[in-house]
């Protein structure tokens, strides 16, 4: 037998293994024809039995109409001496009344207590001859007691199953020994059968596992002429082609690592190359901005700033792509405020959405914790993409941003973010693939709208990396809606501001807000009630003069007036000066708030007396601080003049406290330029240094409360300079903050710096509120001139 099983094929030993187990299905089918044949033999005698209890209910529907129950009695003793083979059959009778009362029953088997008191309460119920329950060999039999349709009580009988029983006995006998006999055969034939085709393919396995290892050098013995055989010889030639392939791959892999590397060093120089003259350019033009210029120049300089912003965003996603290629896109977890990444986001695509006419908000949910611990530059990122993709795709209407709580648990928050436009939709055919890279929604050459096709593909392996997942609903000529989850740690929790009016005893002040957009005045109730002050809401200037009329009588006037500028009808002005005009308005302050900024909003704001003029959309600190400046605002007499107008600006302007020295270390002049502006016109004194050497000898001549570094410097780079300050200040036992300054944007620099000894990163080009954001972050015990 074991030279036969030795020269068999496989298919001839599966065979024999499946003799083997047909005994075993044998066995199965003789359990199932048992098992049937008690059932068939249990269904043909429930009818009959059923027709029983049926009966007797018939027979005691006298005597229990009269209410003679010792003659239903003797009549229950008779039904049950029927026969001799009923009397084997029913096990016991009971009658109860329409209580459940026992008022007759025979002699017999005894029930437990608690069965009988449960086959009781169940009878009463029953409205026709059935089945109750099936116990052991038995049925208990339920069947009305009824007389003109009057019920009188319940006839209940245990009925026992005797046909076939002795049959059904002796073949489960048959069947048991069949079933052992088969199992002992089973066993002893299959392990023999198994060890003969498992023995062979252990010793390949074994021999898979030492070339998983590396170890090509293995012998496989060919112990038959089967299929198995033949795969032994096959995978021994396979060894010897695998070490082969292996040395070949080796020496592609350090040609690829190469190559990998020269990558690396190109796009870095590249980034170099072209972030230094772009830092230049977007930085001195938004220098210029703030200066007066005639109509014609400021448009060909915005047009010069969005094209440069373009090619930055080109750059940018290239960059991205490449290192989503290398699955080298890692993410920072730090300590981070949700609402100001979003309000950070949100600048640079506020002044796009405005020169289309288009409303953008953000409405962060009131459960949604803000202190958030992750990589809020990788979320503008995804939050820039989408907007952005709004604006492009959206002529009239609005774009909002919302986000709400996915999931929670103790130390971390799924939050759930969508972007929504009124814009041209996405055909359904398209939904699928937007997220491809290089794909867009049309990709012919005479496309509208441009863009490189990667700005979703990024976003959606950026949302995976972040632990969540970006898709789509849209419908054609009605808009669209981006969702994306993201994953963050949580911090504690800061105190509300709601304890800071209550402090200064304006925490009943009523306020009014006046907005035709329905999405804003949700947005800007949920803020100030978050503060703990009572609003009331307008959907235009003429619905806001009546209800500030009607809280004026019922003695709960408005102190304070949040107010659109763009309304249909009425404007924000019109609605203005009628409230200035009414004399019973006189104490309320009004909060201009605009989409579209324009030249002499701020000069006629002031002659109408308004106390706040802010752009939207409006940021949480910046509404914040307005509404307190606001609230304790004196009315001015004539020696006093004016009310100074609160803007965005002069909020910052008050949030300097220190002004701050600053070491520009810098070797291109004409970002020496730009920092040194920037920097002064917010306050700061500033000295530059051209390289590294030179940083190194103004540290020791002068005090500096911040170092901006260039990385890339002649005669001693940033790195350096960096190690030999923090080396200096071992002995000193001082601190300075150094912020890397730097046209690099790969992967890994960031994490260079901060190993480095550096404190913060930013890249170029960079714009100045993106700068003073770092500065304070850095440097935040100083308060300087940021936009929080």
């Amino acid at each position: 037998m074991k030279s036969f099983l030795k020269v068999a094929s496989i298919r001839t030993k599966l065979m024999l293994f499946a003799v083997t187990l047909t005994v075993l299905l044998i066995c199965v089918n003789v359990f199932t024809i048992v098992y049937t044949s008690q059932k068939t033999i249990a269904r043909i005698e429930r009818p009959s039995a059923t027709y029983l209890c049926k009966k007797l209910a018939e027979a005691c529907v006298l005597p229990m109409s009269s209410g003679n129950f010792s003659q239903l009695q003797d009549s229950l003793n008779e039904i049950r001496q029927v026969s001799h083979h009923e009397e084997e059959q029913i096990a016991h009778i009971i009658i109860v009344d329409n209580n459940g009362r026992i008022v007759g029953r025979t002699k017999g088997e005894e029930l437990d207590k608690e069965f009988e008191d449960k086959i009781i309460k169940k009878a009463v119920k029953i409205v026709e001859p059935q089945v109750l329950l099936t116990a052991k060999g038995r049925y208990e039999i339920v069947s009305p007691v009824e007389k003109d349709g009057e019920r009188l009580g319940t006839a209940i009988m245990g009925y026992r199953l005797l046909h076939g029983a002795e049959t059904v006995s002796q073949v489960w006998k048959i069947f048991f020994i069949a079933f052992i006999v088969s199992i002992v055969i089973g066993l002893v034939g299959g392990f023999g059968f198994a060890n003969t085709i498992i023995k062979p393919v252990r010793k390949l396995v074994d021999a898979t596992e030492k070339i998983s290892k590396g170890d090509f050098h293995i012998e496989v013995p060919v112990e038959s002429k089967d299929e198995l055989g033949v795969l032994a010889a096959s995978f021994r030639q396979m060894a010897s082609d695998l070490e082969a392939s292996r040395d070949e791959l080796l020496k592609a892999k350090e040609e690829a690592e190469a190559a990998s590397q020269a990558k690396g060093e190109f796009l870095a120089n590249m980034s170099h190359e072209i972030r230094t003259p772009l830092n230049a350019i977007i930085g001195m033009i938004d220098l210029v901005l703030d200066t007066e210029l005639a109509r014609n120049q400021r448009e060909h300089l915005e047009i010069v700033r969005a094209s440069a912003d373009s090619l930055l965003v080109i750059v940018d996603d290239i960059l991205d792509f490449s290192k989503v290629e290398a699955g080298r896109l890692d993410l920072e977890e730090i300590d981070f405020d949700l609402r100001v990444a979003l309000e950070t986001a949100t600048d640079a695509l506020a002044l796009k959405a405005s020169n289309k006419g288009l409303e953008l908000a953000y409405h962060i949910k009131p459960e949604v914790p803000t202190f958030l611990i992750g990589d809020p530059g990788r979320l503008r990122q995804i939050i820039v993409n989408l907007v952005g993709n709004a604006i492009k795709f959206t002529e009239t209407g609005e774009i909002l941003i919302q986000c709400e709580v996915e999931s929670k648990d103790e130390e971390s928050i799924l939050l759930h973010f969508a972007v929504s436009d009124t814009g041209i939709g996405i055909p359904e055919d398209k939904l699928d693939t937007i997220f491809e890279s290089f794909r867009q929604v049309d990709g012919s050459i005479t496309r509208k709208f441009g863009g490189t096709g990667l700005g979703l593909s990024i976003s959606k392996q950026l949302t995976e990396i972040m632990g969540g997942r970006i898709w789509v609903e849209s419908e054609l000529g009605k808009g669209s809606t981006f969702h994306f989850t993201a994953r963050f740690g949580l911090q504690v929790e800061k105190k509300t501001p709601e304890l800071e009016f209550k402090r200064i005893g304006f925490h009943r002040s009523r306020v009014l807000i006046v907005d035709d957009n329905a999405t804003n005045r949700m947005i800007l109730r949920e803020m100030v009630s978050a503060w703990g002050l009572s609003c009331g809401e307008a959907p235009d200037g003429r619905r806001a003069l009546t209800e500030m009329e009607r809280a004026a009588r019922d003695g709960h006037a408005y102190h304070l007036i949040l107010l659109d500028k763009q309304m249909p009808g009425m404007d924000g002005f019109e609605v203005c000066r009628r409230i200035k005009e009414n004399p019973i308005f006189a104490e309320a302050k009004i909060i201009l708030v605009t989409s579209i900024g324009q030249r002499g909003d701020a000069i006629r704001s002031k002659e109408l007396g308004i106390s706040a003029y802010l752009l939207k959309p409006i940021k949480e600190a910046e509404l914040l601080n307005a509404i307190m400046n606001v609230l304790v605002q004196k009315k001015p007499d004539a020696a006093e003049g004016e009310t100074h107008l609160i803007t965005r600006h002069s909020i910052r302007e008050e949030q300097r406290i220190k002004r701050l020295k600053v070491l520009v270390a810098e070797d291109n002049p004409v970002n020496q330029k730009l920092a040194v502006r920037v920097l002064e016109k917010h306050g700061h004194s500033v000295l530059v240094a051209e390289n590294g050497r030179e940083a190194l000898e103004c540290l020791k001549q002068h005090q500096f409360d911040l170092v901006l570094m260039d990385l890339q410097m002649p005669v001693m780079d940033g790195f350096e300079a960096t190690r030999l300050i923090r080396e200096n200040e071992k002995s000193s036992g001082t601190h300075i903050p150094i912020i890397a300054v730097t046209a690099h944007a790969l992967e890994g620099d960031r994490k260079k710096c901060l190993e480095a000894g550096m404190d913060g990163y930013i890249t170029k080009p960079f714009k100045a509120p993106q700068l003073l954001e770092v500065i304070q972050h850095i440097v935040p015990d100083k308060r300087t001139g940021s936009l929080r």
